[in-house]
């Protein structure tokens, strides 16, 4: 049984009045480095946890190697991005990961695995063992929200779409990334989100979520668990020590997209359809 630090906290509803969504950057912050689980004072609901996962040590070191030094299908390995959709408009060094949603803006006419699947295996396959883990530990933590979550995913989206049999079908990788209060665009309503944390050399870079007034320092190799798509939260500036510093956070959660996806071979048909109707124009 995993022992987790309570901590009881009182909603600030006029929290985010000083705030503008996808622009306002969170201050310095301190932030909490315990294992803990966060709670709504009056409510008593769970807002967020976080645990440092030392069994992701090997999986850990091995990802952040790859991260830094394998050739990988960064948006913005250059730093010269200024607009990303994904966060309307915040601008961010990623890479996909999972399933991605058919989108006829980008000739995307069906779902589809994300390229670092594809060109990239070994990092893909290191990706599959930290959403397991993350899963695993989810159930422990948090068995009522995370059953929850998993029956609410797994009654909208075909099971193809799901990673490794966890009930989360997408995420994204963050590369030094200071991101301004926002709310995770584009999940399954009331849905949660599970993030790794791999950080070296730096400092800042903690989790702010205004409405509880509360920060997490999300160490090294620390897992959070929280409903992105209800909370606003956003990252505090980085102070890097060194030259080899740096902090990625790898984020999974359940696409509201896919729930209009049939099985794999129903999106290959309809992807090969597509495909014969471009070339006949």
């Amino acid at each position: 049984m995993i022992l987790m630090q309570r901590v009881d906290v009182p909603r600030r509803k006029d929290a985010l009045s000083s705030i503008k969504l996808n622009k306002t950057v969170a201050p310095q912050l301190e932030g909490i480095n315990d294992d803990v689980v966060l709670h709504d004072a009056e409510t008593g609901e769970v807002v967020a946890a976080q645990i440092v996962m030392p069994a992701l040590n090997d999986v850990g070191r091995e990802l952040a190697r790859h991260l830094r030094f394998a050739k990988l299908p960064w948006t913005d390995p250059n730093g010269t991005l200024t607009k990303n959709e994904r966060l309307s408009g915040i601008g961010a060094n990623t890479i996909a990961v999972g399933y991605t949603a058919p989108n006829k803006m980008y000739k995307r006419y069906a779902a589809k695995l994300a390229p670092v699947h594809i060109e990239a295996k070994p990092t893909g396959d290191l990706l599959y063992k930290v959403v397991e883990s993350l899963w695993t530990t989810f159930q422990e933590i948090l068995p009522e929200q995370a059953a929850a979550h998993d029956e609410l995913t797994r009654s909208q989206l075909h099971s193809d779409w799901l990673l490794q049999d966890t009930p989360f079908s997408s995420g994204i990788i963050n590369d030094n990334a200071v991101l301004p209060y926002h709310k995770d665009a584009g999940n399954i309503k009331d849905a949660w989100s599970m993030m790794l944390v791999l950080r070296r050399d730096v400092d800042g870079g903690c989790l702010h979520v205004p409405e509880y007034d509360s920060t997490f320092a999300v160490p090294d190799l620390s897992g959070l668990f929280f409903c992105g798509q209800r909370l606003p939260h956003g990252v505090t500036p980085l102070i890097r020590r060194s030259r080899n510093a740096y902090r990625y956070s790898i984020v999974y959660y359940t696409k509201a997209m896919l729930r209009d996806c049939g099985s794999a071979a129903d999106e290959l048909r309809r992807a090969q359809i597509a495909a014969t109707v471009r070339a006949a124009k």
